[in-house]
């Protein structure tokens, strides 16, 4: 991905700032993968908490139809 798509992506998406704290070792980790993978602490972040909602809501919706 391009840095101009990368830049459209960030445009076209509603943010809402929030504030979190975190674990020393966890932030550490997390700006070393931003880095990694040249992309901000947001969109890691971003990216980890759509991962959980995406992990929870299938384990929810698997644990009702197991009922």
């Amino acid at each position: 991905m391009t840095m101009a798509n990368k830049k459209i992506m960030r445009v076209t998406k509603k943010m809402s700032p929030i504030s979190v704290r975190l674990e020393e070792v966890i932030r550490k980790s997390l700006d070393r993968i931003a880095s990694e993978q040249d992309r901000s602490l947001s969109w890691i972040v971003n990216e980890a908490c759509r991962r959980y909602i995406q992990t929870y809501t299938a384990k929810k919706n698997n644990n009702k139809n197991s009922n």
